[in-house]
């Protein structure tokens, strides 16, 4: 750390000095060895405030370095043993905390990131200081939501998990983990409702059980049936015609199947409470197959599309339960993919939005129910990427992102095109200057932040531009 400093009187080469900025200032202060600096050390800013502090042993930066910004905030924490990085580096950046583990200068194990209240945001393996392994975000509930896989530095695979639709519904692929993140139990979801097998395993990794769901109901296997009676009607030859089962009063519940004098299912029907909710293939192994029908229980179509084992493929459709189309898109593999489609219950256009292998990937256009453009961006592996624009009201937004985090300049507009707001953004922190100004174009405030922290002066003016 270098001690630049004015002093006053000369310095002590063995000894303690203090030096001062051309103000009178303390500068810095601490003891002298052979003219340079050892021991432990203290650096101001020139107003006075401490500006870091740490120790020398033989000269060489040692033990904890604490650094601050001018409003006496703890900015970073690093620990050196002979002048390298040695242990944890820790980083505030704004309401976020970074933590960093150091072996001699050379990122090594976890690096964290984590919430204002100390809980952890992401954790990424280090090894000789590339990224290497695998990496957990997290929720702030707690809940693993990206695992993301790392080889050499580089993203090898993400897997996207434990997310809930905008009614704050489970939705798609969710895992559950032992203590020590090993996989415990995989299912998927379909808007709230448990959809197609749930897979638990024991802690060595080995599956131990496996459920099946359809449309929320598990599907019970025959040595658990008791409370549904199975009734069979057979072909002349003995061969089953029809199979289905019956609630305790006689009203069908479950999976009917029917077959063909071959033996194959050529129909099936799933029913709740006597309201069939879903109609298509689905053979003697629990799988979805080909064209399949979903339902209200009103009998209203619900869903339309098409299965292949199991999984969602090709064009599907969705519908109100008035029966207008509510969206539209692709499947493959189970995932949505390519251009997919919102309307609002009268038929106009609500939103267009383009996925690659589950993710959000391309333009996303959202429209309000006049048909006006209200939002618009790109995604890239499921995160906003470069410029988006947003209207909000009367005021329109534009906003830079970076992986999914706002990055460089964003603005507002009033709807006069007048400037309503400037600022840059690091990693969604503020930093730097930012302004605000009236819908008369004149400054209304303005402020510096320094990594999400408001730093220095900031001053407020009324709408004939007079200091407040």
């Amino acid at each position: 750390m270098p001690v630049l400093a004015q002093q006053k009187v000369k310095p002590n080469p063995n000894g303690y000095n203090i030096f001062y900025y051309p103000n009178g200032e303390i500068s810095s202060k601490g003891t002298m060895r052979d003219g340079k600096p050892d021991g432990y050390w203290r650096n101001y800013y020139q107003n006075g405030r401490l500006k870091s502090e740490g120790n020398r042993k033989n000269f060489l930066l040692d033990s904890l370095w604490k650094f601050y910004d001018e409003k006496g905030h703890l900015t970073v924490e690093i620990n050196f043993k002979k002048g390298k990085k040695n242990g944890f580096r820790i980083t505030w950046q704004g309401d976020n905390v970074v933590k960093e583990n150091f072996v001699n200068n050379v990122k090594q194990g976890y690096t964290y990131y984590l919430y204002p209240n100390g809980k952890v945001k992401m954790k990424i393996p280090f090894r000789d200081g590339l990224e290497s392994g695998t990496a957990y975000e997290y929720a702030q509930d707690g809940r693993i939501i990206q695992i993301i896989t790392y080889k050499k530095g580089y993203v090898y695979k993400r897997l996207r998990i434990n997310r809930y639709d905008a009614n704050h519904q489970a939705d798609g692929r969710w895992m559950w983990f032992y203590p020590d993140e090993k996989v415990h139990l995989v299912g998927f979801f379909n808007h709230g409702l448990k959809n197609g097998y749930f897979k638990y395993y024991d802690e060595a990794g080995n599956l131990v059980s496996t459920e099946k769901y359809t449309n929320g109901e598990k599907e019970k296997k025959a040595v658990a049936v008791s409370q549904l009676e199975v009734r069979t009607d057979y072909y002349p030859d003995g061969k089953i015609k029809v199979q289905a089962t019956y609630n305790k009063k006689g009203i069908p519940e479950g999976i009917r199947r029917e077959y063909s004098e071959s033996g194959k299912v050529k129909k099936a029907y799933i029913f709740r409470n006597g309201k069939m909710i879903g109609e298509g293939i689905f053979t003697d192994a629990g799988q979805r197959e080909g064209f399949w029908k979903e339902f209200y229980m009103d009998g209203s179509r619900k869903a339309a599309g098409f299965y292949t084992k199991d999984l969602k493929t090709g064009l599907w459709n969705y519908y109100y339960p008035g029966g207008t189309l509510e969206e539209t898109g692709k499947y493959v593999d189970g995932d949505p993919d390519s251009v997919w489609m919102w309307y609002y219950p009268d038929g106009k256009l609500l939103r267009t939005e383009n996925y690659y292998e589950g993710e959000e990937d391309g333009t996303y256009t959202e429209y309000d129910s006049h048909g006006k453009v209200i939002t618009k961006g790109e995604y890239v592996e499921g995160k906003k990427e470069g410029k988006w624009v947003y209207l909000v009201g009367d005021v329109k937004q534009v906003i830079r992102y970076a992986d999914g985090l706002r990055n460089g300049w964003s603005r507002y507009y009033y709807s006069n095109g007048t400037l309503f707001y400037e600022g840059k953004f690091i990693d969604d922190l503020p930093n730097g200057e930012h302004k605000w100004n009236w819908p008369n174009g004149k400054l209304k405030e303005s402020g510096s932040y320094s990594m999400g922290r408001k730093n220095g002066e900031w001053k407020k003016f009324d709408k004939e531009g007079n200091l407040i």
